[in-house]
């Protein structure tokens, strides 16, 4: 019984040996197959990682691109907004008004008062009339201009006059608030509008 007992042991032991063999065998099989395949993955992973950074340079530069096309369109904007309707307004009210005011200088002859007032004739015509119709005027305004500066430069008191009258026509410049209309009139609500500091800045009180 012992011999049988030694006899399977000596027929059980080159399989274990075998199986022990083939074991190690499919591992190693199993770990070349890994190797394999991992240069690909890195590969790969490569490609992956290149097209990530072009495509981020891609969304960068139009990112940058689009940033661009504001700051322009803005500064379009901006430049536009220096010939509104509202600084046309205000060019016309500011100035006009210390044009219309010359009147009593005009009809006293006094040509040191006007001359005083040269810019404000300037920056009238320069800054109210941007439009295409009113270049037109603008251009007439320039005459009137020059002939009233001529008038102021040869002491022509008559010239003065006509020529003068003659520009506030054609600009259309209103007269002044008098003492009645002004004690009863509401010229502004905010100290941005135009008119704040201005003689039509009125403040209507009970």
């Amino acid at each position: 019984a012992q011999l049988t007992k030694n006899n399977k042991l000596k027929l059980t032991t080159p399989i274990f040996e075998t199986m022990a063999r083939f074991a190690a065998l499919i591992a190693l099989c199993l770990a070349a197959s890994a190797s394999a395949f991992t240069p690909v993955f890195n590969r790969a992973q490569s490609t992956v990682v290149m097209s990530a950074e072009q495509s981020s340079r891609r969304g960068f530069v139009q990112t940058v691109g689009a940033f661009g096309a504001m700051v322009g369109a803005s500064s379009a904007a901006l430049a536009d907004g220096a010939q509104s309707m509202s600084t046309r307004q205000r060019s016309k009210g500011i100035y006009g008004a210390r044009i219309v005011a010359l009147d009593q200088a005009v009809a006293a002859g006094d040509f040191a008062a006007v001359e005083e007032q040269k810019n404000a004739f300037v920056l009238f015509v320069s800054g109210g009339f941007t439009t295409p119709s009113g270049k037109v005027i603008a251009k007439e305004l320039k005459a009137d201009y020059a002939n009233i500066f001529a008038a102021v430069s040869n002491k022509d008191q008559a010239a003065l006059k006509s020529s003068y009258a003659e520009f506030v026509k054609k600009a259309d410049i209103r007269p002044l608030y008098d003492e009645k209309t002004k004690a009863y009139t509401q010229g502004y609500s905010t100290e941005y509008d135009w008119k704040a500091y201005t003689p039509k800045g009125t403040i209507y009180q009970r």
